[in-house]
């Protein structure tokens, strides 16, 4: 007896580790974008396709986690999935084409829905009653590696001296600086990029790419020059390789020592048979039955009803839908808006932003695990909510000084750490979830980006940088039709609950009587 609270413990940090490792590459993407696109030679509304195709894969993945574990043990599936997903993160920039990130994000996208279909569940079978304060735990883990993420990125970006590009180039544009740049390209293998200077199939003439056509591409062989994005995102795939063979040793552990269990039992079996009970010791059937037909009946509460199961499930996938929305597109455009901003700051500064992002949202979680225990799930959803609006209000005035980016950033970082662990509290709180349940919720908290919400922000990162406060306002807006859906819902059961409650316990009473009547010793 004693090994259990010890497998207990040593099945949860792992299952931390790979949490951990999850968070990196998740958000390895953000402060990384801008190299990652020179590197593509590609626009940003190109590569904002990459976040929709992972968020639609990753949906199509919580589907098929849902089915999978009542086939196939998730100790030995889950770490699978972890590593798949470090594998595809470290092949990224060794393999700079646009196609081939577009199928590691789908890869990715698949991985990873499966993936944490199943983890919030086994915390939760694990530790059971005194689950809250560990799925808490989750999240918080998932925010360190969020932090870890741009400080293992940082030191490997490209110089930042794309504007003295642009001001040599728009003095001097001249068919000798088109030649200059095609002889290195070619150089360079990239003979895609010299599709801006070939012959024109209906004038015959040769076209000369513009001011920012020839920057980005001076651009795109700085950064396959210096970048050494490889080194980042080899560590993310490391700690993933770390984790994942973590649990597998686990699971093989448990494996032999359920065999060897089973033996046990079965000998035990045998002798249990040639000694049997006395039969003294035996409850009488009649007050057996009369006990379970009580315990079926305590069963029937209000929250076991399909009409509250359904409202409840729907109000709480809407709310997710949009908080994912508007936190992963935040998060992987937050250093590219604080480039895209009048203030004239560089990927260094942006990255430094995302770790202050980063920072705040694991020091929220460690916050989200103390209030867990304390407080109701709905009052910190609430209190979330509300950090966000100021950190996005706040944000609108980023164009006026750095302190108003610092201070939005900070504070949206801190409001989004523990919304969703604190949803799948509030639900756990209601309603059974199983592994089906949380399909459905991780499910449609990537529904938002896969319908393309971050491909519609991304069109205006360039000209338009705040239109990702604008679309977090009106997600937020969502959240709160959502909030007063949900208050109503539980007002209108909860009467019924005390109803309820109430009848129970008279038959309970009565039920207690009878049974001392009928047997009163």
């Amino acid at each position: 007896m004693a090994k259990i609270p010890v497998l207990k413990l040593l099945i949860t940090i792992s299952i931390y580790c790979c949490v951990f490792a999850n968070g990196i590459c998740s958000n390895i993407y953000g402060p990384t974008w801008l190299d990652l696109k020179s590197l593509m030679n590609t626009t940003l509304e190109r590569m904002s396709l990459s976040i929709s195709l992972r968020a639609a894969f990753f949906c199509a993945g919580a589907i098929i986690g849902g089915f999978i574990y009542k086939l196939v043990d998730r100790g030995a599936l889950y770490p699978l999935f972890i590593l798949t997903k470090g594998l595809c993160v470290a092949l990224i920039p060794l393999y700079a084409n646009f196609h081939a990130f577009l199928a590691y994000s789908a890869i990715i996208g698949l991985v990873s829905g499966a993936a944490d279909t199943s983890v919030n569940v086994w915390v939760i079978d694990i530790w059971q009653d005194k689950s809250a304060p560990f799925v808490q735990a989750l999240q918080f883990f998932w925010a360190v590696g969020f932090i870890v993420s741009p400080l293992i990125s940082n030191p490997f970006l490209s110089p930042d001296n794309k504007s003295k590009q642009l001001a040599k180039l728009s003095d001097n544009i001249t068919t000798s600086t088109v030649a200059s740049v095609s002889e290195r390209l070619v150089a360079h293998s990239n003979s895609d990029l010299l599709t801006s200077t070939t012959e024109s199939p209906l004038t015959g003439t040769t076209s000369i790419p513009s001011v920012n056509d020839l920057a980005s591409i001076e651009e795109h062989l700085l950064v396959v020059q210096e970048s050494k994005l490889y080194i980042p995102y080899a560590v993310a795939g490391s700690i993933c390789l770390i984790g994942s063979i973590s649990l597998l040793v686990i699971y093989i552990y448990r494996k032999v020592d359920s065999l060897t269990n089973n033996n046990n039992a079965k000998n035990q079996n045998e002798y249990s048979k040639a000694n049997q009970v006395e039969p003294s010791i035996i409850k009488k059937p009649e007050v057996v039955k009369k006990e379970d037909e009580f315990a079926s009946h305590s069963d029937l509460a209000y929250s076991k009803t399909k009409p509250y199961i359904v409202q409840i499930l729907l109000f709480c996938c809407v709310m997710t839908s949009v908080f994912c929305a508007s936190e992963m597109t935040t998060f992987q455009f937050a250093a590219t808006f604080c480039v895209k901003l009048n203030l004239g700051l560089s990927k260094t500064t942006g990255s430094m932003v995302m770790t202050g992002i980063a920072t705040s949202f694991a020091v929220g979680r460690f916050c989200g695990i103390l209030c867990a225990i304390k407080y109701k799930p709905q009052h910190i959803l609430l209190f979330d909510w509300a950090i966000i609006l100021v950190g996005n209000l706040v944000l609108l005035l980023s164009n006026s000084g750095i302190q108003f980016l610092w201070l939005g950033a900070i504070l949206i970082g801190f409001g989004c750490a523990s919304f969703f662990a604190a949803t799948f509290s509030y639900l756990r709180d209601r309603i059974e979830v199983d592994n089906f349940i949380s399909s459905i919720l991780i499910l449609s908290s990537l529904s938002g980006n896969a319908l393309g919400f971050p491909v519609f922000i991304g069109k205006y990162m360039d000209t338009m940088p705040l239109m990702m406060i604008y679309g977090n306002l009106f997600c937020l807006f969502i959240m709160l039709i959502c909030f007063i859906g949900l208050a109503i819902i539980d007002y209108k059961y909860g009467i019924k609950a005390i109803v309820l409650k109430r009848l129970r316990q008279t038959q309970s009473n009565e039920m207690i009587e009878k049974l001392k009547v009928e047997d009163p010793k």
